[in-house]
């Protein structure tokens, strides 16, 4: 791999300096063209950010961002938002402006109609709804076909295939120290809710956040025809609750 790197690296290098001065300053001035105005300030940075107040030895953070520090609103629909939040808005909206312009075409053959098919598919909900809950039937039969714990860890290594989440998971992946080899990682799941912190701080908003939970669980069972959706819906809870007991917090599985 490495040797392909460099013998990269020098394939373009060569060319580059192959060039004569006036395809080098052509090729400046055409990229000087392109580059447009800064997204931030005249230069990349917002001075008017700044708070002149707080010394940048004393805290740069504050010096450098004080002032939109203080004055930026979150977007209602976010817990976060920042730089990489707004590249990955903008990717979606690139992405979805080209799968439209290929979704209205009817002329599309190899992968351009695969990707259309794909997200027309995905978009017809008319359809998506008349079929109820029977993609997920043999799903649902093999759940209720669980009979001991053999079963249960035969389902819960299928999972992943279903993109289903379980209490204990794991998976092949490559090292990270040595790209030549793969090891076996193993974590943790099967939370419904974001983290363990839900189900165990006693906070009047951690209690609305479980009491509403507990709805939608019993809710979404109502749909598979299961008896007795409520008290369901208060086990699985239940059943969570102690899996978040054991579960180490978010600053030790880092």
């Amino acid at each position: 791999m490495k040797k392909k790197l460099i013998a990269g690296a020098i394939i373009a290098l060569l060319a580059t300096t192959g060039c004569s001065p006036k395809q080098q300053t052509e090729g400046a001035e055409q990229t000087a063209a392109q580059s447009g105005q800064a997204e931030l300030g005249s230069f990349g940075v917002e001075l008017d950010a700044r708070d002149l107040s707080v010394k940048p030895g004393d805290d740069f953070f504050m010096h450098a961002g004080g002032t939109w520090y203080k004055n930026y609103e979150l977007p209602a629909d976010k817990t976060r938002y920042g730089a990489f939040g707004k590249l990955a808005e903008r990717s979606e909206e690139r992405v979805k402006a080209i799968i439209d312009e290929l979704a209205s075409k009817d002329d599309l053959t190899g992968e351009a109609k695969l990707v259309a098919d794909f997200y027309n598919a995905y978009m017809d909900t008319e359809t998506i709804n008349s079929k109820g809950i029977t993609p997920i039937q043999p799903i649902l039969d093999e759940i209720a076909a669980i009979e001991n714990v053999s079963d249960l860890t035969t389902l819960f290594g299928k999972a992943w295939l279903t993109d289903t989440a379980t209490p204990i998971w794991g998976g092949m992946w490559y090292d990270r120290l040595d790209p030549n080899r793969y090891e076996l990682n193993v974590g943790v799941g099967g939370l419904g809710l974001p983290d363990r912190d839900y189900y165990l701080v006693e906070s009047e908003r951690f209690a609305n956040i479980r009491a509403e939970y507990e709805k939608h669980i019993a809710e979404m069972l109502t749909f598979t025809g299961a008896e007795n959706p409520a008290e369901q819906a208060k086990a699985i809870l239940a059943l969570e609750t102690k899996i978040a007991e054991i579960q180490w917090p978010r600053e030790k599985r880092r």
